[in-house]
């Protein structure tokens, strides 16, 4: 199945070339959660703030063909 995948913040510390707001397809066996999703481009789930089609969600949310998933990166300060 395929789902796009957006990401906001430095995504491109994981995924070298990846650019903020862009928009890329992935590939998954059926069955797959974000969680898998995020272990197959190599991002912790704790990293980001989770969306599944507009929703607010959490790494274990199920995928299904066309999904779409929003990565937000998470507020760090100090």
């Amino acid at each position: 199945m395929r789902v796009e995948v957006k990401a906001f913040g430095e995504i491109d510390f994981f995924i070298p070339g990846a650019k903020f707001g862009q928009t890329f397809e992935l590939e998954l066996p059926p069955g797959s959660t974000i969680k898998s999703a995020l272990e197959k481009l190599g991002i912790p789930p704790n990293v980001y703030g989770l969306l599944l089609n507009g929703r607010h969600v959490t790494a274990e949310a199920p995928l299904k063909d066309g999904d779409k998933i929003i990565l937000l990166e998470a507020l760090n300060g100090g």
